[in-house]
């Protein structure tokens, strides 16, 4: 008995089926199991030639159906991915125990991951026996799965730390600020972030005595310290803000995208989410429930996402309350009583 016969109540192959993966295209090349389309320049299409070879593949049919196997099983090409909630199946061509497909995958199909794997169905229904599967459909069969990367894999968010450096406003690197925003205290980078987080940047060219006090590492209470957090406050404010907005701005711009692709209302939904970068979905699903304050906590993000799809009214009514929720994020009502009561010396 094998493995496989313990969960399950017919025999199913004993073992993998070994598949030889080749793409066609010259600039296509393979790295374990993975194939890193989103590297190659100039090409709209992936085209790949997959094989197979089943050793004892009769061995999944009872005893009068294992001469003429070929007339009762058949290997199927499984092609999915959730980002773009696509699903397509393809018969091998077959010879005796011998496979052979030959398919096209087009970039303006898919997105993100694609997994490629073939399954062992059993092609038509035959008669009930013991220990052997009978119902069509049924798999009987795995092999291991390929990946074909048509988007360039999301930097994963540890935490919810972003990257502050000290640069110049005046300096090239900054060219967006170097002309006229070259005395901002702080900026961030939202156009090039793209799919990567965003970077905050402080002014390096500020008044020396504010750069001294927003680098001040001390913990004690005291009047500077207060007054370096209250900065602080308000550059964490204004982050926030730009990060939520920017966000919410995307993912209302996908869903009237997806709008003119689909009618579907789930599909688009969940097409339009994963459309934008990891980082954006984060922090609408960490602050969801504050964005839908009137919702139970499991159901709030889902509500945040039909209201935009339901109606583009809905969008000002969220973009709203973002700058409440980052008072109430960064404590601005305690931090400015603080620093009220040092100023006025009120105990």
């Amino acid at each position: 008995m094998s493995t496989q016969d313990i969960f399950y109540p017919y025999k199913t192959l004993e073992n993998q089926i070994e598949i030889n993966f080749k793409p066609i295209n010259e600039k296509a090349k393979l790295n374990a199991n993975i194939l890193n389309f989103y590297e190659i320049e100039n090409e709209d299409k992936v085209d790949l030639k997959i094989t197979a070879k089943i050793d004892n593949i009769e061995y999944v049919l009872p005893e009068r159906y294992k001469k003429n196997f070929s007339e009762n099983l058949e290997l199927i090409l499984l092609i999915k991915s959730v980002k773009s909630l696509s699903r397509k199946f393809f018969k091998f061509e077959q010879r005796r125990n011998i496979f052979v497909s030959e398919i096209s995958l087009k970039k303006i199909d898919w997105r993100g991951e694609v997994n490629i794997s073939a399954i062992l169905v059993l092609k038509n229904k035959i008669e009930e026996m013991e220990g052997y599967a009978f119902n069509q459909g049924t798999q009987l069969g795995w092999s291991s799965i390929y990946k074909v990367l048509f988007d360039e894999p999301e930097e994963k968010i540890v935490g919810e730390g972003m990257e502050v450096l000290w640069e110049s406003f005046k300096s090239e690197k900054l060219p967006w600020l170097q002309k006229h925003y070259y005395k901002n205290i702080y900026a961030i980078d939202l156009k090039s972030a793209t799919r990567k987080m965003p970077k905050v940047y402080l002014n390096e060219d500020m008044d020396i005595h504010l750069k001294a006090l927003l680098k001040l590492e001390s913990t004690k209470s005291s009047a500077k310290n207060l007054y370096r957090d209250l900065m602080f406050q308000n550059i964490a404010t204004g982050v926030f803000v730009q990060l939520m907005t920017h966000s919410l701005i995307d993912l209302h711009s996908e869903l009237k995208s997806q709008k003119m692709m689909s009618k579907e209302k789930e599909i688009v939904i969940e097409n339009a989410w994963q459309e934008i970068a990891l980082w954006q979905r984060k922090i609408i699903e960490n602050y969801a429930i504050q964005l839908s304050p009137d919702s139970r906590k499991k159901d709030a993000l889902d509500n945040i996402k039909e209201k935009l799809f339901d109606s583009d009214g809905n969008f000002p009514d969220v973009i709203n309350i973002i700058q409440n929720i980052a008072q109430n994020k960064q404590g601005t009502e305690k931090l400015f009583t603080q620093v009220s009561h040092t100023l006025t010396r009120i105990k």
